[in-house]
């Protein structure tokens, strides 16, 4: 009998001398080899099967998740097994004493134990007393698991604590991981500062139903950590238990396989944005504990139906429910002081902000209710139902994506007590074709109606001509219509092309400037997709940042004598873009400035251009470039993407290295590069 026999002999029995020799079936040598074979990963096969006497020590309990082991294993772990025959088993790990030149070690084992009825095993020197045949012995040093072979027989296993549900202590801030009983997957947790309890940080590749168990290691579950199951796709159900107190931020945003949430009475905090995009989530009840709700917390949750908020919420983020397109009511509990619903809208306390319209809400015509305030941001966000919104007089302010892609509102009407306008507030208003201003708003924010199909602007500080908006005096152009117009000519006096003036004018496919032009602000033509020429005069001194973005049929660029730089993005995504002539006056060349311009080849950099900005012809198909003598500066990604094995210098090598300042980054992904000196021989790269 070999050393670790013994060792295990006397634990298990606190004698020396072999069992019966009755109860013992010994293994052949090729099955001990291939047992420790096993020991490894391979699949373990079962070829005959082993009787266990009845006897009643040592004792466990199923049922009550407790296990009661001799003196030997008080500080032993257990596992409960599920075999696929349907019979049980029992898995010990004990760390057993040994001695290597005199220095006492511990040695681990795994000894699996199986009980009702017949053994499914080929044992090797099954040990038979009080009921229970040790089946499978191994060992391994420093084992943290049961080995890898042993799962492929499992259908289900439970850990079950040692001798009075002992805690394993961790430190604070530990990460550990968790098997789950069943079906395996693992969950990860984190002790809190104090170690009273443990937070669940991490599980994205779950799949399936959860259920977060109450306590680990004898700690209560306090918390669902932030992003823990962040875009976790195979998550079907969850299961919060009342001892989580708090779900972080982000905690299943992105789990958009979720169909219910079961949160228990206990949970105290919900953190934003934490079912963010869970569009399939049909059920979930908050429960009367929950005092606080975070920003968008159900944002974009399209299945869900029904929402009550719990009497004793305190605080209240916002857009709480914005998207969930098919919520036709918010509805409180009594008691809930952080709003007022007022036939299934949601209203500050005192009745003065508009909070949040559902949706789903089917009706085609609202109107906001006397006393209201102000209307907040992502109020009406994404309804498709409303066609006409009647806005009263008092109503000072609406937020940024207040009405946010409401694809069928046709008629906003605005009262005179209106000063503000949020940026984007009727983005993708598709159907909004006319709009009149309030009479004391001077400032038209364009931006608010970025998207939108309108055809008519009215408002008393501006006069119109041919349904195109000017300033008072006629030097600003200020809208035009956004569809059914190929051409125009811009009149004669205007100087400057206001901020989103022809933004989304998608049928527009030729503009002429006039000559005294001086400024185009601010995306003025972005994403005006077929416009295909376009024709600067002299005059033209400053292009704004977002100019041209995405013109993406635009073929040919010639920049006016004259300008210095241009601004941020002016020419991004100009996918057709095959010709750019740029003036001996340009200094700068933008952030973004020609990103994105897929079929530019190559440019001219003329005599006097210094900078080079980070991402400026990113993304674009350039193959050669010369540098002129008074460049300077080339920041980060400049040229990132383009294939240009060797740039070309027109200057020495003496001037490239004491006046250029390149970035590291500034050719990322452009393959091998080089610089060629025109004034000089040889190459460094």
């Amino acid at each position: 009998m070999g050393y670790l026999d013994k060792w295990l002999r006397k634990i298990l029995f606190g004698e020396e001398s072999p069992s019966p020799a009755g109860n013992v079936k010994t293994a052949e040598a090729k099955d001990v080899e291939l047992r420790l074979k096993n020991d490894f990963g391979a699949r373990i096969c079962f070829a005959g099967y082993t009787r266990a006497e009845e006897g009643t020590d040592p004792r466990l309990s199923f049922g009550e998740r407790i296990a009661e082991f001799p003196k030997a294993f008080g500080n032993a772990d257990a596992v409960l097994y599920q075999m696929r025959n349907g019979k049980k088993a029992v898995g010990l790990f004990l760390d057993i004493p040994t001695f290597d030149s005199g220095d006492r070690q511990y040695d681990s084992w795994h000894a699996l134990y199986l009980t009702q009825g017949d053994v499914p095993g080929s044992v090797d020197g099954a040990y038979c007393t009080g009921g229970y045949a040790l089946a499978y012995a191994v060992w391994c040093r420093n084992l943290q698991a049961a080995p890898a072979g042993l799962t492929d027989l499992l259908k289900e296993h439970g850990v079950i604590p040692g001798r009075e549900n002992k805690k394993k202590r961790h430190k604070p801030g530990e990460r550990f991981c968790v098997i789950l009983p069943g079906n395996g997957q693992k969950l990860w947790f984190e002790t809190d500062a104090s170690r009273r309890g443990v937070v669940l940080v991490d599980s994205r590749e779950f799949a399936g139903d959860l259920v977060v168990p109450e306590t680990v290691d004898g700690l209560p579950v306090t918390g669902i950590g932030e992003r823990a199951f962040l875009g976790c796709k195979g998550l079907r159900r969850a299961v919060i238990p009342k001892s989580v107190r708090s779900i972080g931020d982000s905690a299943f945003c992105g789990c958009s396989g979720l169909r219910e949430a079961v949160l228990e009475n206990g949970l105290q905090s919900i953190g934003s944005s934490a079912f963010t995009e869970c569009y399939i989530l049909e059920k979930v009840t908050v429960p009367e504990s929950v005092r606080k709700i975070g920003s968008r917390a159900f944002n974009e949750c399209r299945n869900l139906k029904k929402l009550r908020l719990p009497g004793n919420l305190k605080e209240y983020g916002n857009g709480v429910f914005t998207g969930c397109t098919s919520l036709e009511a918010v509805e409180a509990a009594p008691g809930c002081s952080v709003c007022r619903i007022v036939n299934g809208v949601q209203f500050s306390p005192d009745g003065k902000e508009l909070q949040q319209y559902p949706a789903g809400k089917k009706d085609e015509e609202y109107t906001v209710p006397g006393g209201t305030v102000w209307i907040d941001e992502d109020a009406f966000c994404g309804n498709a139902f409303l066609k006409r919104v009647i806005i009263p007089e008092g109503v000072t302010g609406i937020c940024k994506f207040a009405f946010w892609k409401c694809s069928s509102l046709e008629e906003v009407r605005f009262p005179d007590s209106l000063t503000r306008l949020g940026e984007r507030s009727f983005e993708g208003c598709v159907s909004l074709k006319s709009v009149t201003f309030p009479v004391n708003m001077e400032n038209l924010c364009l931006e608010a109606f970025t998207g939108c199909g309108l055809q008519n602007i009215k408002n008393r500080y501006y006069t119109e001509q041919d349904g195109v908006l000017f300033d008072k005096e006629g030097a600003e152009l200020v809208f035009f219509p956004r569809k059914g117009r190929a051409s125009y000519r811009v009149p004669a006096g205007v100087k400057r092309i206001g901020d989103y003036a022809f933004a989304g004018c998608e049928d527009l496919r030729e503009i002429i400037l006039p000559e005294q032009l001086e400024e185009i602000g601010k995306r003025a033509f972005k994403e005006c997709r077929s416009l295909q020429e376009i024709h600067f005069p002299e005059s033209v001194k400053d292009i704004e940042e977002e100019a041209f973005q995405g013109c993406s049929s635009l073929r040919e660029l010639q920049l006016p004598e004259g300008i210095r730089e241009f601004g941020k993005a002016a020419f991004l995504g100009c996918e057709s873009l095959k010709k750019v002539v740029l003036p001996k006056s340009l200094k700068r060349i933008s952030k973004y400035g020609f990103a994105d311009c897929k079929s530019l080849t190559g440019i001219d950099l003329p005599e006097g251009l210094a900078c080079i900005y980070s991402s400026a012809f990113s993304g674009c198909s350039l193959t050669s470039i010369v540098l002129p003598k008074s460049i300077r500066y080339i920041e980060e990604l400049a040229f990132r993407g383009c294939s240009i094995p060797c740039m070309v210098y027109r200057g020495n090598q003496d001037d490239w290295i004491e006046k250029v300042d390149l970035h590291d980054d500034a050719f990322c992904q452009s393959g091998g590069w080089g610089v060629e000196f025109l004034e000089g021989k040889g190459k460094e790269g």
